[in-house]
């Protein structure tokens, strides 16, 4: 198909969609005044999957998990709010 063709030369996952979320991170950043930094540091970071396949996972690893995910989602938006709330520099 036409659109397999074109995903395969310019791909829209959601590492794509990180990639750009992460570059408007690294820009606020940027804007506030803040050092540079390299996109990987702007980019949320996942576990890599298990290689083999598991078992479907017990309440407490699922709510482990969760709790990961909220943590890091918590996290990415305590950067945010700090890069907003950065006074900004004269000239930018």
């Amino acid at each position: 198909m036409e659109w397999e063709a074109y995903a395969a030369i310019e791909p829209w996952d959601e590492e794509r969609a990180d990639a750009r979320a992460g570059m408007i991170v690294k820009e606020l950043r940027h804007l506030r005044g803040a050092k540079r930094v390299a996109l990987k540091d702007c980019v949320l970071k996942y576990p890599e999957p298990p290689a083999v396949q598991s078992p479907a996972p017990t309440k407490e690893v699922a709510a482990d998990a969760r709790a990961r995910a909220v943590q890091q989602v918590r996290s990415v938006m305590e950067m945010l709010k700090a890069v907003h709330n950065q006074p900004q520099k004269a000239g930018h």
